[in-house]
């Protein structure tokens, strides 16, 4: 019977021992990936001409349009309800495609600005 139970307490300490070397080897991966993505960082800002709750269109400085994706681990603490109008400012690793394809890219933060308010003059003719 004493056999049994120290089998079964090696068994369990072998277990919570593997359970923990998966975890910090998952974390130091995530390390990995993070400081990798740091050194492939991209930014590009455009207006925005579309947008969804995880999607936004931009037309960038060149003319182009972008459609990009946001997924959960897309860092949004910078924006607050985007609008037609507001500049938007992406980084992203990957690729832009030449025609304007984002399929090869990974959002990792947005960050808005606010469209200029515009000053608009209304004339009623003479009175």
């Amino acid at each position: 019977m004493k056999k049994f139970i120290m089998l079964a307490t090696a068994a369990a300490l072998a277990v919570i021992l593997t359970g923990c070397a998966l975890r910090s080897s998952s974390a130091a991966s995530k390390a990995d990936t993070s400081e990798e993505d740091a050194e492939h960082r991209k930014t590009i800002s455009g207006v925005i001409v579309d947008a969804t709750m995880n999607t936004a269109v931009i037309r960038a400085g060149d003319g182009m349009e972008y459609a990009f994706s946001f997924t959960d681990e897309t860092d949004r603490s910078k924006v607050n309800g985007m609008l037609i109008g507001d500049t938007l400012i992406v980084t992203y690793t990957g690729q832009l495609g030449k025609n304007g394809s984002t399929a090869q890219t990974k959002v990792l933060a947005i960050e808005q600005s606010p469209a200029e308010p515009q000053n608009e003059t209304i004339s009623f003719g003479s009175l």
